[in-house]
């Protein structure tokens, strides 16, 4: 992934963002979506709104909680 990164630096911020935590290789044409993931792809992006984030944050506090106890 790391060799092809200047590929990649064109990429939008979010789509960059989804492919550098996946280490997915982005499609060649900006408007197809990543290939067979459009569900993890989705929920990446919209984890990138503040209220995405919010809902990530009390997801995770949740589950350590519940691991905790």
């Amino acid at each position: 992934w790391f060799e092809h990164v200047e590929r990649r630096a064109r990429l939008d911020p979010v789509a960059f963002g989804y492919s550098l935590r996946t280490r997915k290789m982005a499609p060649a044409d900006k408007n197809q979506e990543f290939r067979g993931s459009s569900l993890e792809y989705g929920l990446h992006r919209a984890t990138q709104w503040r209220v995405g984030r919010a809902a990530r944050r009390t997801l995770a506090a949740t589950r350590r909680a519940a691991l905790r106890g």
